[in-house]
């Protein structure tokens, strides 16, 4: 049997990874083979179709003792959440690495994650992240060898219609995909966007709660979070998807924008430049040169579109999985 354990994912990108994951194993045919631990607070879909699962509160006891009731009925381990099995295990096991603020030093409790990653981390665990910045961050971070590090991305994007947008149009919709995390730069945005100057009239869609904002011709509407349905019809009519974070592991808002044929504006760091290819990257730290990329694309007629550097390798996760099945 194979044991995904996805405890402590419950929402937002970690809980749309594991619906996808879930999907592409059972049209794979193998979802028999396989038993999930969940978190206790993950809630799915109502017609979601749930494989064989234990629901299990997000904590490392809990965790602990649902691995020991089971690890003898289990050959191979999948942990979706970024940290190791809470046991020593001598079976073949894979750790999903896809936070990267899990590797900074810069609090008591950071620091107590990533000493729990070194502890808990055994030399013949192999870990899997998305790119190959986090690779060698993960590396050189957790002194784990190179080889014992793959790179796998996978990300949903097949409910994701292109739509055709006109650029030129004197309406220009911005969505930024985010939350209130501080390395988000959601504030430092906000700021800016107030005092962009354009002839047209621009709106700002932001994921998060918030008061709604009017200054002359700009927008900016906070929407709360919304689910994925609701998302996709952001996609559909907004323009340009404004990614301001000052660090990130991937970056899905990106790939779902450019997928939707939005263009996109976003920080210039190491993750970014790796997946994708823009026309606006800014500094993430420098207010000025957000708001001119933001003014230049608003005034741009290059008609060049962003593309993706980066494909969802979801069957490759999957044949990695079930290659002992």
């Amino acid at each position: 049997m194979i044991l995904v354990d996805t405890i402590y994912i419950h929402s937002y990108g970690g809980k749309i990874l594991l619906e996808y994951l879930i999907e592409s194993i059972a049209e794979r045919k193998f979802l028999k083979e396989f038993m999930f631990f969940f978190d206790e607070r993950l809630e799915l879909e109502e017609n979601f179709v749930l494989p064989k699962h234990i629901k299990v509160k997000p904590s490392h006891f809990s965790r602990k003792k649902a691995y020991q009731n089971l690890k003898a009925n289990v050959e191979t381990i999948f942990c979706l959440a970024n940290v190791p099995p809470p046991i020593k295990l001598e079976k073949r096991v894979y750790i999903y690495f896809h936070n990267l603020l899990l590797l900074k030093k810069t609090s008591f409790n950071s620091l107590m994650k990533y000493y729990y990653l070194r502890f808990f981390n055994n030399s013949n665990y192999i870990w899997i992240v998305q790119t190959e910045y986090l690779k060698n961050m993960l590396s050189k971070r957790l002194k784990i060898k190179h080889i014992d590090v793959l790179k796998i991305p996978f990300f949903k994007t097949n409910d994701i219609k292109i739509s055709k947008k006109d650029f030129n149009d004197k309406n220009l919709n911005f969505i930024c995909v985010t939350s209130n995390l501080k390395h988000k730069n959601v504030n430092n945005l906000i700021k800016v966007f107030m005092n962009v100057k354009s002839k047209k009239n621009i709106k700002l869609f932001i994921t998060m709660d918030g008061s709604n904002l009017t200054k002359g011709g700009i927008e900016i509407i906070f929407t709360g979070v919304i689910n994925r349905i609701k998302l996709m019809a952001l996609y559909s009519k907004a323009h340009f998807l404004i990614f301001p974070s000052t660090q990130e592991s991937l970056g899905l808002p990106i790939i779902e924008a450019i997928k939707s044929g939005s263009k996109v504006i976003v920080s210039k760091i190491p993750t970014f430049k790796e997946i994708c290819k823009t026309e606006y990257f800014f500094n993430p730290h420098n207010k000025d040169e957000m708001k001119a990329s933001i003014e230049k694309a608003c005034s741009d007629k290059n008609k060049s579109m962003p593309h993706l550097l980066i494909d969802d390798k979801v069957n490759d996760l999957i044949n990695k999985l079930v290659e002992n099945v």
